[in-house]
């Protein structure tokens, strides 16, 4: 899934860890792309994890991943500067 559609809440941890002084690193794991052991590590077929398989590569689902981080990053920004 890209970051942020699903259900693990990134925008509001962000805000909540931010206002409480986090100033640490984030890190993005992609898996938008099929690959061989995906399948070996989901309790799911690999085909319903990802769901919008378009046949990105490991650089477009990165790419796709930064800019919806960037997104939630400044509506996080937006949120902790009131």
């Amino acid at each position: 899934m890209v970051c942020g559609t699903g259900e693990g809440k990134v925008e509001e941890i962000l805000t909540q860890a931010i206002r409480q002084g986090y100033e640490g690193f984030l890190t993005l794991e992609p898996h938008l792309v099929m690959f061989d052991s995906l399948k070996d590590h989901e309790l799911e077929d690999a085909a319903n994890v990802i769901k919008d398989n378009k046949g990105l590569d490991g650089k477009g689902a990165y790419q796709l991943q930064y800019e919806a981080l960037l997104e939630i990053l400044e509506k996080v920004e937006m949120k902790v500067e009131k």
